[in-house]
């Protein structure tokens, strides 16, 4: 009976003591606040990137498996084709590519051009086509992206075409390429995929060129296309056009081009 009062006596003591603890602890809701607020800023900071979804993709595969192998044995059976070429297409109708042994047997393209970038960026470009005694030539293009707001960003191609027309001032080349796309300070991703390119020669020194270049990057597409009109004064070609990128959130970077080539 008497352990009972003291029992009672102890417990009123040590209640208020407890809530003192209990009021020192902030709501839950407070420290979610400051948390998601801090977060908020440190996003702001960060640059857009145009590359960002291949970087954050997780199948490193691209395209690079064994049926892709397969498509280049393809080229072997192409190679048994003699072609040649004109230096000059405007003596001969535009025609640039022969079919059989009349003409030159290697023949050179090579482009540089700028490309403004929606107002307040710019692009680089370098192209060059190696032709060889055979239908299939060689495409190695250089793009370069610097835009303020994003991330600058390189583009290297590397491909192999085959020439489809002949004797004719169409010229129609496709085949495969693989595609080195890299932001400044970040690692060198890689992918494959194919390029279609179309050139027409009117008369008048006048041409038209359409190229198209579709490759998957970790199993993600990334397109590019090109417009070009060219006047053409043999080896000299001067051209303006419209260029675009599309990665595969639906991104566009595009602008008008313009630039000189040399063929021989």
């Amino acid at each position: 009976m008497i352990l009972r009062p003291l029992l009672l006596t102890a417990a009123v003591t040590l209640m208020p003591g407890m809530h003192d603890r209990e009021d020192d602890i902030p709501p839950p809701s407070e420290v979610e606040d400051t948390e998601i607020d801090g977060d908020d800023e440190s996003t702001d900071k960060e640059e857009d990137s145009f590359l960002e979804p291949y970087y954050e993709s997780k199948d490193s595969t691209g395209c690079f498996t064994g049926s892709c192998g397969e498509f280049w044995d393809i080229f072997r059976i192409i190679a048994s084709v003699d072609v040649r070429y004109n230096s000059n297409p405007e003596r001969h109708d535009g025609v640039r590519t022969l079919l059989g042994r009349k003409g030159n047997s290697v023949a050179l393209n090579a482009r540089f051009g700028l490309c403004v970038v929606e107002g307040d960026g710019v692009g680089y470009m370098t192209e060059v086509l190696f032709r060889t005694p055979t239908p299939l030539i060689l495409d190695f293009l250089y793009h370069r992206v610097e835009k303020e707001g994003t991330e600058d960003f390189t583009l290297f191609y590397a491909g192999l075409l085959s020439q489809i027309v002949y004797d004719s001032p169409l010229e129609l080349m496709l085949g495969a390429q693989v595609v080195f796309p890299a932001e400044d300070g970040k690692e060198v991703l890689s992918g494959a995929g194919f390029e279609l390119l179309c050139q027409y020669s009117f008369r008048n020194r006048l041409g038209a060129a359409v190229d198209y270049r579709l490759t998957w990057i970790r199993n993600l597409p990334l397109q590019r296309g090109e417009f070009r009109l060219s006047w053409i004064s043999a080896p000299v070609e001067l051209y303006a056009g419209y260029n675009y990128l599309r990665n595969c959130g639906g991104d566009f970077i595009s602008g008008p081009c313009a630039g000189i080539g040399l063929f021989f």
